[in-house]
Formats: structure tokens, sequence, C-alpha cells
């Protein structure tokens, strides 16, 4: 999950960076965050470690300041094949990070074209579902508002990247609320076209039962 993550989070950072989204408050915040993020996750390997050793060259890269400042397509295949597999692993808060991949593979594919979430989108509207179910829970309650606009198809029909960050923090916190219900497997297939296609497939344990 933790490398997943950092490679969602890389292919955002890219497409960042291009002169409309560093133009837009909101969208240029969103780009410093998870380049910080990423960085510090960098920073964090060990370099005492072997296979940390065998890629010195790209870590000690990474782990300057100004390599990030512009980060080119190269260097995105360079962080998601050599550092993301270094990274250290943290098995906390496993169905929140679930939850951020299914947001982040969305996030992605309002940055590029070429990337398909919709899967993605069905399966946080089954989280929102289940969520609703315990709508007796007062922080559920709470966010209530952002489980009925996720269950909304209106919403996603003009959703952005800022709405569905806000949605991301609001909710991927209440998937706490979930653990312990039976358990049901699913896939997010974020497909990529490029001069043929890839399709990434991310297997994982969902959050819930299904209905019966």
């Amino acid at each position: 999950m933790t490398e997943r993550l950092f490679s969602l989070r890389t292919d955002i950072a890219f497409h960042l960076q291009h002169q409309k989204y560093q133009e837009d408050p909101f969208a240029k915040g969103l780009h410093d965050d998870i380049k910080t993020m990423l960085k510090d996750q960098v920073a964090l390997l060990n370099d005492s470690h072997i296979s940390v050793r065998a890629k010195w060259e790209e870590v000690s890269h990474f782990k300057e300041q100004s390599s990030w400042v512009y980060i080119s397509e190269v260097d995105t295949l360079t962080l998601k094949n050599d550092i993301a597999p270094l990274l250290v692993k943290n098995t906390l808060d496993e169905n929140a990070k679930r939850f951020d991949v299914l947001m982040l593979a969305i996030e992605l594919s309002m940055l590029d074209s070429e990337v398909n979430a919709r899967k993605a989108v069905g399966n946080v509207q089954l989280v929102a579902d289940r969520l609703q179910e315990k709508a007796s829970i007062p922080q559920i309650q709470a966010k209530m508002n952002t489980i009925k606009e996720v269950l909304n198809p209106v919403f996603w029909e003009t959703a952005d990247i800022s709405s569905v960050e806000k949605v991301r923090n609001d909710l991927r916190d209440m998937t706490k609320f979930l653990i312990g219900d039976k358990s049901k497997w699913f896939t997010v297939d974020i497909e990529k076209q490029w001069e043929c296609c890839h399709i990434f497939q991310i297997l994982y344990l969902a959050f819930c039962r299904p209905h019966s």
C-alpha cells in the first residue's frame, strides 16, 4: 500500500507542475504538500541498508531539496520503480490508506485523461453507503453531508481536485468504523494508454460486508 500511494502521489505531483495548476492556489498548495510528503519519505531511507545502498545514486539525488523543484517524466519513473520499493512500510491505518488509494486514483484521472478511475468512484460510493448505515455514530453523522454528496451522481459530474480532496480528508478516518465488518474483495482498475495499454490492478481487502 505504501508503494502504491507513493506512486500515485508522484504522478499527481508531476501533473500539478503545469502552469494552469501552479496558478490555482488550491492546486499549487496540494502540489507543494505532496512533494513535501514524498521528499520526507525519501529522507527516512536508511543509507546503511543494503537495498538502499544498491540504489544510492537515485536515493541521494532525491534526498536533495533542489531535485524536487521540478520532477520530469523520467524522474517519476525512477521514483516509482527504484525509490518506492525501498520505502519504510507502515501498516497503521490500513483502511484509511486503502481509501486514499481510491481517492488519489480519482484525482489522477482528473489530471490525466488517459487514466480511467470509474471503478474507484464506484468503490468510494460503496464505502459511503456502508458509512451511511452507521449514522448513529456521532463522527459519521458529522460527515453526513459529505457522505450524501458522494452518493449523489451529480456530484461526480462536476467534481474537481479540490472537492475530491475534501472527500478524502473528510472520510478517510471514518473507515475505522468499518473495521470488523465482514470483508469483501474488490479491484480498482487504473488504465493508462501509452503506445500500448498497460493495466494496473490493485487488489486489496475492502472495509465492509456485502449487502445480503
